[in-house]
């Protein structure tokens, strides 16, 4: 009886944890994802989820396993074309990149690649990533989630503004056979700037709950906190990537050692 009830729970954990991420991946198909947090706390574990779960061709800087396409960030542009071209209407005609029909682009560490103190950089060198961005659903039929450490701030605020959905990665948890992930998920850019939390009846003293949550999330759009869980034969993707990329292929091979 007791084995009965403890498969029965487990199943019903698995539904809700299925539905959690079906959830989430709505999101991600709806438009341009940012998802943000401090360091080590799952950021690449929910990009992983995603794309194994979707099991769709895509694009990214690093490989999440499945079917991974390489990408320089460079190649997210209509160059030469600026927005004084659009202004201007002298837009020039540039040849399409077919490989990217249909695929979403996954940017890993986007708070490095176009970090936010080199906005004017950026915009000086780059002019026309922020128009491929804006406008890639209609080139493309695709979208570009980015995620990054740090403060909601930390990314090129040219793709802040423009993204669609947030989900500020809270932490996760290792189990035997797999990593539970928490997040939570933001409507508006300004309450996921502010990392505010959902709404709680302890928030307030007394008075009409139900009224205040309404009030609330009138104020701040929907703030949702979801657990979502990977099996640890899907992390594809290598945690410490960036050795291979800045030291001497013979060192970043070598055993890490703890002190």
């Amino acid at each position: 009886m007791l084995f009965i009830i403890l498969i029965s729970v487990w199943f019903i954990i698995r539904l809700f944890l299925r539905h959690n991420l079906s959830w989430c991946i709505q999101r991600f198909k709806s438009g341009n994802t940012l998802v943000y947090g401090k360091k080590r706390k799952g950021k690449d574990l929910f990009f992983q989820n995603i794309i194994r779960a979707r099991k769709e061709p895509y694009f990214s800087n690093f490989s999440y396993g499945g079917k991974w396409n390489p990408i320089e960030l460079s190649e997210l542009s209509v160059e030469p074309n600026t927005y004084d071209d659009l202004i201007n209407g002298s837009i020039t005609k540039v040849d399409k990149n077919h490989k990217l029909e249909g695929k979403d682009i996954y940017i890993q560490d986007g708070g490095n690649y176009l970090p936010s103190q080199y906005h004017d950089k950026l915009i000086k060198r780059y002019p026309s990533m922020p128009i491929f961005y804006s406008v890639q659903g209609h080139l493309y039929n695709n979208r570009t989630h980015v995620n990054y450490n740090g403060s909601y701030t930390r990314l090129w605020d040219k793709l802040r503004e423009q993204a669609d959905e947030f989900f500020f990665v809270l932490g996760s948890v290792n189990l035997i056979f797999g990593r539970l992930t928490r997040v939570r998920y933001y409507e508006l850019e300004e309450s996921a700037k502010q990392r505010l939390p959902k709404f709680s009846k302890h928030f307030i003293e007394g008075g009409n709950v139900k009224a205040q949550r309404l009030a609330y999330n009138a104020l701040h759009g929907q703030i949702k906190e979801l657990w979502v869980y990977l099996p640890k034969r899907n992390i594809k993707y290598d945690h410490r990537a960036f050795q291979t990329i800045f030291f001497n292929q013979e060192q970043s091979e070598e055993t890490n050692v703890k002190p």
